[in-house]
C-alpha cells in the first residue's frame, strides 16, 4: 500500500499569517501526513483548505493526478505553491462534512438524497480510472462534501498509478463503492431501501476478475438515477429528511449535477430547488455543457408548455393525478392513464399500456426521426418534459442525420428489460455491431403515456 504523503517539518504557522499568498484562519486538521489550515484569498473572496508538504513521490502523483483530472466530483487542486522552506502548499477547494460524519447526524436519508450522493462517486471514480489513476483507500471518511453539498472523492494522499496495478486492485475501488452503495442504501427508508441494496448486489456479482470494470460503471450510473429523482442533500444533525415544497431551508444543500436537468417536472421545483442550493456558484464550475443549459432551459421550455395548458382543454374530466414513483425491489408497472392523452403542440399518438419494450422501440424511432429532420416541434411526442434528454435533443435537431446508436422500431427485438422502479424503467437496446456498447434508456410512464427521461449512449 501507498504510504500517504510525508507530512511538512512544523513550521511556526499562526492565523494571521501569509503563506503563498493565503492568510492562515485557523487549523483545521493534522492528519497522517497533513498539517491543514483553513485560509482565504488576500482579497477575503475566497475560503479555501491548505496543507504543506515534503517532497515525495505520493505528493508528485497527487499532483499529477490533480492536473489530469476535470470532475467537478473528485476534490479540486485551486493553487500550487511552496513556501520559503521548500515546503510544497497545496491549496484545494474548501470542504465541511464527510459522508462518515454525514450518516452519523441523520437517522435517516431520502432515496433522492442517497442518488444525489452515490451518482456522483460513480462519475469521480470514473474520472479517476480515465485519468490513469486507482483510489485505494475509498470510505466514507474519504468521502468529502462542499459547502453547498456537493459529493466530491477525498483522501487523494492514497492514489495509486494503474499501469503498475493488477486489475483485482483496480477493482477494490468498485467493491468499495459497493460497500459504500450498502452503507448509504441501509440509511433510506423502506421500501426504497431494497432498491439500493439490490443495486449493491448486482454490481458485486456482475464484477469478474478479469475484466476492467468501465461498463459496468456506466450501467451503476443508470441503475442509481432510476431508482428515485435526485433530491437536495441537506447537511445538518437536524435529523429531517429534505422536503423539496417546505418553507425550512436546509442549512446546506444542492441538486445533483447529473439530475439538476431532468429530475424536477416542473418550474416551481427547480425554482425552489435553486433557491434552496444556492446552486448557480457551483452549476458554473461544474454542470458542463448539458446540464447548465437544461437547467436554464426546462424554466423556460415547462413555462411554455404550462401557459400552453391553459388553453387546450382537458382530454378527459377523469384524467389521473400527476404520480411520483415509489421504489420498490419487485419491478410492476402502474395502472396505464388514459388512452386519450395527448401532447401539447404535437400530433404523435400516446404510447400507452404494458408493453415498455414495444414503447421504447416506438419512441427511438421517433427520436431519430425527429433529429433527422432538424425540427425541436416534435421532441415533446417522445421526451419527458423538463428532462435533460429533452433539452439536449432541442439543440441537437437542428443538425442533420443521426448516428448508428438510435435503433429503429423494427429492431425492437433487441431491446431488453434490465430493471423497474414505479413508473421508471431501465432498458438496454443492442445495436447491429456487437463490438459496440449497448445503448441504456431511461423510460418513464407519464400522465401524456410512455416517454424517455434520457438515453445514455457510450462516447
Amino acid at each position: 500500500m501507498t504510504d500517504p504523503p510525508s507530512p511538512a517539518n512544523e513550521h511556526p504557522l499562526s492565523p494571521g499569517a501569509v503563506v503563498a499568498g493565503y492568510r492562515l484562519v485557523r487549523r483545521i486538521s493534522l492528519d497522517t501526513g497533513t498539517a491543514g489550515w483553513l485560509a482565504k484569498t488576500i482579497d477575503g473572496n475566497e475560503t479555501v483548505s491548505i496543507s504543506l508538504h515534503r517532497e515525495t513521490d505520493a505528493v508528485t502523483r497527487r499532483v499529477r493526478a490533480h492536473a489530469a483530472l476535470r470532475s467537478p466530483h473528485v476534490l479540486a487542486l485551486r493553487d500550487l505553491a511552496s513556501d520559503g522552506d521548500g515546503c510544497i502548499v497545496l491549496v484545494c477547494e474548501r470542504t465541511e462534512w464527510t459522508l462518515a460524519a454525514l450518516l452519523a447526524a441523520r437517522v435517516r436519508l431520502a432515496a433522492g438524497e442517497a442518488v444525489t450522493i452515490l451518482a456522483p462517486l460513480v462519475s469521480g471514480l470514473s474520472a479517476l480510472r480515465e485519468a490513469g489513476f486507482v483510489h485505494g483507500h475509498l470510505t466514507a471518511a474519504t468521502v468529502l462534501f462542499s459547502p453547498d453539498g456537493r459529493p466530491v472523492i477525498g483522501g487523494l494522499e492514497f492514489l495509486r498509478e494503474r499501469e503498475v496495478e493488477t486489475t483485482s486492485i483496480v477493482l477494490s475501488d468498485v467493491r468499495a463503492l459497493a460497500a459504500l452503495i450498502s452503507l448509504v442504501g441501509e440509511a433510506v427508508d423502506e421500501p426504497a431501501r431494497d432498491g439500493f441494496l439490490d443495486v449493491r448486489s448486482w454490481l458485486i456479482e456482475s464484477l469478474s476478475d478479469d475484466e476492467e470494470p468501465a461498463g459496468l460503471l456506466g450501467q451503476l450510473e443508470c441503475r442509481l438515477f432510476a431508482l428515485a429523482e435526485g433530491l437536495p442533500v441537506v447537511l445538518g444533525a437536524d435529523r429531517k429528511a429534505p422536503q423539496i415544497d417546505g418553507d425550512a431551508r436546509a442549512p446546506f444543500s444542492v441538486t445533483s449535477a447529473r439530475r439538476a436537468a431532468g429530475a424536477l417536472p416542473t418550474t416551481a421545483r427547480i425554482l425552489a430547488a435553486m433557491l434552496r442550493s444556492g446552486i448557480g456558484g457551483w452549476a458554473a464550475r461544474a454542470v458542463r455543457g448539458r446540464a447548465l443549459a437544461a437547467c436554464v432551459g426546462i424554466v423556460v421550455l415547462t413555462g411554455s408548455l404550462m401557459a400552453g395548458l391553459t388553453l387546450v382543454p382537458e382530454a378527459s374530466p377523469a384524467a389521473p393525478a400527476p404520480r411520483r414513483s415509489v421504489p420498490s425491489s419487485s419491478p410492476p408497472l402502474v395502472t396505464p392513464p388514459s388512452p386519450r392523452a395527448s401532447v401539447p403542440g404535437n400530433a404523435e399518438p400516446a404510447l400507452v399500456g404494458d408493453d415498455v419494450v414495444a414503447a421504447t422501440a416506438a419512441l427511438l424511432a421517433r427520436r431519430a426521426d425527429c433529429l433527422g429532420g432538424g425540427s425541436t416541434g416534435c421532441v415533446p411526442g417522445y421526451a419527458e418534459g423538463g428532462s435533460a434528454l429533452a433539452d439536449a435533443d432541442s439543440h441537437r435537431a437542428a443538425e442533420a442525420g443521426v448516428d448508428g446508436l438510435l435503433i429503429a422500431e423494427e429492431t425492437r427485438k433487441r431491446i431488453e428489460q434490465l430493471q423497474a422502479y414505479g413508473d421508471a424503467v431501465l432498458l438496454r437496446v443492442l445495436g447491429a455491431d456487437e463490438k459496440r456498447q449497448p445503448v441504456l434508456v431511461l423510460t418513464v410512464r407519464t400522465d401524456t403515456g410512455w416517454r424517455l427521461r434520457d438515453v445514455f449512449e457510450p462516447d
